[in-house]
């Protein structure tokens, strides 16, 4: 701090600006007797001689009111006092800008499965596709088609018949090309010249156990009567369904046979067709 001064006054304006500040603080005697060695007392009553009262009362005002607090006597620092009490915690401050975006960070794992939603609307139809090549012409034995030759259906009918005539269809599953030629074998009758092998016994049973038929031929096995088997009158006959009037034979698609009892009985048996 005196070098900054010394180097602004010079010696001789330091030396005044230091008599100056003693004198408004300490009064002249102290500054005559106890602030200068003797060779500042020399200088400054040599200085003095060129200054007059006036001046050298308006210096010492001015370096007195300048210069007082910052050449006061400082004694030696004092010991450091005791840290005070924390203090309160400051409000919290304005949140920071948002900083650069890091680096991606590695995959995780892969989670559960979540639950099946809600099934969605139904969407619309759409166009017709182009209609597909015709196929191959089926076997004969698929529906609409007719029995090949030699072939053979067989099949059961019957029921009850109450006293009089009474009817019941046999329906084949497949068209004969032409229709057959019906034969009825009773109980105890043999007509396999007629083209419908095997014996019905008294008992009802058909000898060989499956009815047959040669080919054109459709073969009406009757197994039960009541009164066939007491020797009571039984008519059996196969009509054609396809005319009103019912007359004798059959048709490519099937027949009705045809029972006239006296008395009301149950009646059944077996047939067989071949193409």
């Amino acid at each position: 701090m005196f070098s900054r001064i010394h180097s602004k006054l010079g010696t001789a304006g330091l030396i005044v600006a230091v008599v100056a500040l003693v004198a408004a603080l300490a009064g002249g005697a102290y500054a005559a007797n106890n602030g200068l060695n003797k060779q500042q007392k020399k200088q400054v009553r040599n200085i003095s001689k060129n200054i007059s009262k006036k001046q050298s009362k308006n210096w010492s005002k001015k370096f007195s009111k300048r210069f007082s607090k910052q050449f006061a006597i400082e004694g030696p620092a004092g010991p450091t006092g005791p840290t005070g009490a924390t203090g309160a915690t400051g409000p919290k401050g304005a949140t920071g800008a948002t900083g650069p975006e890091g680096p991606q960070g590695p995959q995780g794992e892969k989670g559960d499965q979540g639950e099946k939603g809600d099934q969605g609307e139904k969407g619309d139809q759409g166009e017709k596709g182009d209609q597909g090549e015709k196929g191959d012409q089926g076997d004969p034995w698929t529906a609409g088609g007719t029995l090949p030759s030699g072939a053979t259906l067989t099949g059961t009918w019957g029921g009850f018949a109450p006293e009089g005539l009474s009817y019941f269809p046999i329906s084949f599953g497949i068209a004969l090309s032409s229709a057959p030629n019906p034969v009825v074998v009773k109980q105890q009758e043999d007509k396999s010249g007629e083209g419908c092998p095997g014996e019905v016994t008294n008992e009802g049973v058909l000898v060989g156990g499956e009815p047959a038929a040669e080919s054109g031929v459709l073969c009406v096995y009757l197994t039960r009567s009541q009164f066939v088997a007491e020797n009571f009158l039984t008519v059996v006959n196969v009509v054609k369904a396809s005319s009103q009037a019912l007359p004798a034979g059959a048709d490519p698609a099937g027949a009705l046979v045809e029972v006239e009892t006296v008395l009301e009985t149950p009646v059944s048996g077996m047939w067989a067709v071949t193409g």
